[in-house]
């Protein structure tokens, strides 16, 4: 047995540790099962962290009881409980939401509250508890030095989670390995009976691993009557092929990507753009697979074709099934970050067909932005053509539909003398600085192209001229442009999936603000200070998660590393620094300041550093002591409240970790989905400079009368 004191700690870090991995899978999933676009990594996210902060205020209601018996409960239930919760998903998705249906926002907000509760409430509790009866027994304020550890512990989690994470293949192994740690905590901590129980349980979750493949399982009920070819693990998600009737398919995370067989699509994604070159050689393919398109391309005179795909594991599964001809020396595979390959390749392009799927979050975004367009444009002959297939087409164009296209035209009119929308399967923007023509069934027909789909026996020229004249009628062209640090492109997809269920999703994003306003006007000073600097630091580090993606692509691992970081300055600033300075008003106030004045910096610096050419190893250090410091304010300002605070151990740490997770809650929230794409990072700098001052004057003033 451990000493209490070394107990205390000890738990504390796991505290931490379990709750990050933990947080961390389920949000994929979720993902997984909504088809996650920023809006429903928001809610989720929002939902985890207020269910926890209800947890903290419910913990004030344990009994101090015998320590050693709450903390086998915990470890036994934190080992466990993900695993039921995992499982529910996806069989509530089988029954309620079968492949094919269409969930929207609500189904994605009740079934988050109701399968996380158990799990978020617990750890809210339990850190209540744990802190109380840390500092009971050591007759000291502990609060802070369990929020520290947490952090490290979080830290620990990030990483093994990083590690593991493709290592392990797939989510149940995963959870199966979390709850092994947890049950062998238990065993060390706990008596003999516990030990006894821990044995037991640890046997029969090894026995169960081996024997049942639950991750299989699932994947078959989620794509019924539908072979699974390959199941492939990567850090930008699972990447799923399915057979069926001799056509494969694939999925990532979920979603539809591309199927082979497809004629329509391979043929509309090929002919619109390539017809219009009067000699195509040199053809840049950005995502979407090469089912189909490959042979298209090859009817014209084309001697290089650049094939760049974000996920290297989506080739690798691509070449495994012989979708890919590799021994092709015309096509050229790239595994990387299309808009790296772009800023870096000598090759200048003939045509470029952009297939990325539609900008419904900040990675996807980033192929239609203008700072994209710019740099495509660079890389592209005198008459060459881009293609840019987006959002499928319909009879009624509604209000939400108009403002995106809006949007896009908009973004590419500066880099572009002529644009073209063809209205086929797909809307498909055709940009070049040659005149372009519609009337493609004439244009293949004079190169001797031969089709299946795209010919006068199905083609209407007129019928298809009109279409095109009306979505271009019906466009605003004084709007502003689609930009990587003003990402209104996938804020207005967002409004239209909204659109396409009823008024019950807007609605509970206004309950959910309404929530989170009432809370803050019942908060008594310091929790405003935590609040604040829960939103703030929220808010940074989503700004700076996206700054990265921006500048190097969508790099998963230095993501989590990124958020190591962070929580790696909570743990510094709240265990090491906040110990250094006085537990006075005047040391509050100031700390809120400066991180007012910080907030403003950082977004200005993650701003100049895409505009300007420095060397990577700077931009890395850079970002990752932005990352740092962002943590440090936080654990500084959480500590300095605990000691501020006047109450009852149970009641301050209650409180205080409420207000610090309402707050990230509010920046999870209303920072990715509102104010980063209607603002832009610069005037979201200003804001969170401003709110860190007034409610640092605010807190002083309150703090100085009381």
């Amino acid at each position: 047995m451990l000493s209490k004191s070394l107990t205390f700690r000890t738990t504390a870090f796991f505290l931490g540790f379990s709750t990050m991995i933990t947080q961390v899978v389920m949000l994929r999933e979720f993902l997984t099962v909504f088809l996650g676009n920023e809006l429903v990594i928001g809610v989720v996210m929002a939902v985890w962290m207020l269910l926890t902060g209800l947890g903290a205020q419910a913990g004030r209601l344990i009994r101090t009881g015998r320590p050693d018996r709450i903390i086998s409960w915990y470890f036994l239930l934190t080992g466990l409980l993900p695993l039921p919760i995992y499982a529910s998903l996806h069989l509530i998705q089988h029954r309620m939401f079968p492949s094919g249906v269409m969930t929207g926002l609500t189904e994605a907000l009740l079934l988050s509250v109701i399968l996380l509760l158990p799990f978020c409430l617990m750890s809210g509790a339990f850190f209540t508890w744990l802190s109380a009866r840390w500092s009971e027994g050591s007759d000291d304020n502990r609060i802070s030095s369990t929020y520290g550890l947490e952090s490290a512990g979080a830290v620990a989690g990030g990483f093994i989670l990083s590690i593991f994470l493709f290592i392990m293949k797939g989510t149940f192994p995963l959870l199966v390995m979390l709850a092994m740690i947890n049950l062998a905590m238990l065993f060390i901590l706990s008596g003999l009976p516990w030990k006894i129980a821990a044995a037991i349980l640890t046997a029969g979750l090894l026995a169960t691993a081996m024997q049942v493949p639950l991750d299989l399982l699932i994947k078959k009920n989620k794509y019924p009557g539908q072979e699974i070819l390959r199941m492939d693990y990567s850090p930008y998600g699972d990447i799923i092929a399915t057979g069926y009737l001799g056509q494969i398919n694939f999925y990532e995370n979920g979603t539809p990507l591309f199927s082979t067989a497809d004629i329509v699509s391979a043929e509309e994604s090929v002919h619109y753009a390539l017809s219009q070159h009067p000699h195509p050689s040199s053809v840049l393919l950005i995502s979407g697979g090469t089912a189909g398109l490959m042979n298209e391309i090859l009817k014209y005179p084309v001697t290089r074709i650049d094939y760049a795909e974000t996920n290297p594991v989506l080739i690798e599964t691509m070449l495994s099934l012989g979708i890919i001809d590799e021994k092709d020396e015309r096509l050229n595979l790239i595994g990387s970050d299309p808009r790296l390959h772009i800023k870096k390749t000598s090759t200048r392009y003939d045509a470029v067909l952009v297939q990325a799927s539609e900008p419904s979050n900040a990675q996807a975004n980033r192929f239609y932005t203008s700072e994209f367009f710019s740099g495509l444009k660079e890389k592209m002959n005198n008459e060459a053509v881009v293609s840019v297939g987006f959002m499928p087409t319909s009879n009624y164009i509604s209000r939400e539909t108009i403002e995106i296209h809006s949007r896009l035209y908009s973004t590419l009119a500066p880099y572009f003398r002529h644009i073209l929308i063809v209205p086929g399967h797909k809307f498909y923007y055709l940009a070049s600085d040659a005149p372009l023509r519609i009337n493609v069934p004439q244009l293949l027909n004079e190169k001797g192209i031969a089709t299946v789909y795209l010919n006068s026996d199905y083609i209407d020229t007129l019928d298809l001229s009109r279409r095109s004249e009306e979505i271009h009628s019906s466009l605003k062209r004084d709007v502003d442009a689609n930009r990587d640090f003003r990402p209104i492109g996938y804020y207005l997809q967002l409004q239209y999936w909204l659109s396409l269920f009823s008024a019950s999703g807007q609605i509970w994003i206004w309950i959910l603000l309404i929530l989170l306003v009432y809370y803050l006007v019942r908060m008594r000073a310091p929790d405003h200070s935590l609040f604040v600097s829960g939103f703030t630091a929220s808010s940074l580090e989503i700004m700076l998660l996206i700054a990265f993606q921006m500048i190097y692509g969508v790099v998963y691992q230095a993501t989590g590393f990124i958020v190591m970081l962070f929580m790696t300055g909570l743990a510094l600033g709240s265990l090491v620094l906040a110990k250094k300075m006085k537990s006075d008003k005047s040391s509050l106030a100031r700390t809120q300041y400066l991180f007012g004045a910080f907030s403003i910096t950082a977004a200005m610096l993650m701003v100049v550093l895409q505009s300007i050419s420095v060397h990577t190893g700077m931009v890395y250090s850079v970002i990752f002591v932005l990352a740092v410091m962002s943590g440090v304010f936080t654990g500084i300002i959480f500590s300095l409240t605990t000691r501020l605070k006047k109450g009852t151990y149970k009641t301050t740490a209650a409180a205080l970790y409420e207000s610090d997770l309402a707050g990230s809650a509010a920046g999870a929230l209303v920072t990715t989905v509102y104010l980063i794409p209607l603002l832009g990072f610069i005037r979201v700098g200003f804001f969170l400079m401003l709110v860190n001052i007034l409610v640092a004057a605010g807190v002083s003033f309150v703090l100085k009368k009381t």
